[in-house]
């Protein structure tokens, strides 16, 4: 029962958006285009906004409503906050959460009203009974506080919120950065609603993801490393299908992890290690001499530079996935902010 409590609120921070569109897609991609880094050229015949730097206000509390915050968030955002940009980014796609979690309840109490008909046995009928009052007691109060939160806020388009994850990246919040560049900002869903934003992407998620990985999030190493390895994969993530294979550069990418998880004692990360060696393994055989040198040189010079990879205690319960930042990673110091506590739920 405990899992599937879970399991819907791991989901909370990414449903099926509104109906609701406020940006075409065209647009958008126009919009998301516009320099938004500090320095960038204004349009010609523009003439540029004075810029007072100014030490950024905190952000709302994580329990104020979407509608009493909304506002101020898009003004900041559009002002160049980092953290407010990401912020809105983050309570948007949270909010777009409703209608699929209120159809993935109503799909589960269907089905367990369906399961409690054929059981026989009265007594383990009545027990089953008890469990699941329990549990839609529970997920019942998770739609409540989700419907609170998000009540009279602003509704948005799977393009308006790639969007705002991509512009807040820009400015330079890490949580988004990590976001936009594992390719999370999108779902596959609605990946047709953001063809012309995902082109961009495309051109811009290796180097933002190096960027990322260079700060020390595991997460990304290994994403990244997934990415350049030229083995066949039945899956394959946004950022993997944005990098072109290297087999050198993955083979000093998946060492660099294996040698960061050496001497964790939790079975979880003792699993990843496993894997990563037959993986390695696995590589080490189709490169040739030249190639196996290169990755070496890669490993002691260029990887040596990047700060120590930091794995969480899900790493190796989330696959070669990479889970959500959290809203509060938004307003997180910056050795946090990397989204290292996987998303329950916004």
């Amino acid at each position: 029962m405990l899992l599937l409590v879970a399991g819907i609120a791991a989901v909370g921070i990414w449903l099926r958006p509104g109906t609701q569109a406020t940006t075409p897609p065209e647009a958008a991609a126009e919009a998301a285009t516009a320099p938004a880094t500090p320095g960038a050229p204004a349009p010609a015949g523009a003439t540029a906004p004075a810029v007072t730097p100014m030490a950024p206000a905190p952000l709302p509390s994580m329990a104020a409503p979407l509608a009493l915050i909304a506002g101020d968030l898009k003004a900041r955002s559009d002002a160049g906050d980092p953290a407010a940009a990401c912020r809105l980014a983050a309570e948007l796609a949270y909010c777009s959460a409703r209608e699929m979690h209120r159809a993935d309840f109503d799909r589960w109490l269907a089905e367990r009203q369906t399961a409690l008909a054929s059981i026989v046995d009265p007594e383990v009928r009545r027990s089953a009974a008890v469990n699941i009052e329990r549990e839609m007691t529970l997920r019942e109060g998770m739609l409540d506080q989700l419907t609170r939160h998000c009540e009279g806020g602003p509704a948005a388009t799977p393009n308006d919120i790639a969007a705002q994850w991509r512009r807040a990246a820009l400015l330079g919040s890490p949580a988004a950065m990590k976001q936009y560049a594992s390719g999370n900002a999108f779902r596959w869903s609605s990946l047709m609603d953001s063809l012309p934003l995902l082109a961009i992407y495309r051109g811009e998620a290796e180097a933002m993801a190096t960027q990322v990985a260079r700060t020390g999030d595991g997460d990304m190493l290994l994403a990244m490393a997934a990415g350049y390895d030229p083995l066949p994969s039945p899956s394959r993530s946004l950022l993997a299908q944005s990098l072109s294979p290297d087999g050198p550069r993955a083979l000093a990418m998946y060492q660099r992890a294996h040698a960061a998880l050496d001497g964790r004692p939790e079975e979880t990360m003792t699993i990843v290690r496993r894997q990563l060696a037959a993986r390695m393994s696995s590589l080490e055989a189709v490169l040739s001499p030249a190639d196996r040198a290169r990755a070496d040189q890669l490993l002691k010079e260029d990887l040596a530079a990047w700060s120590a990879p930091i794995f969480d205690e899900q790493r190796g319960r989330r696959g070669s996935g990479q889970g959500d930042v959290h809203r509060f990673a938004c307003g997180a110091p910056p050795g946090e902010s990397m989204g290292r506590r996987r998303s329950t739920g916004g």
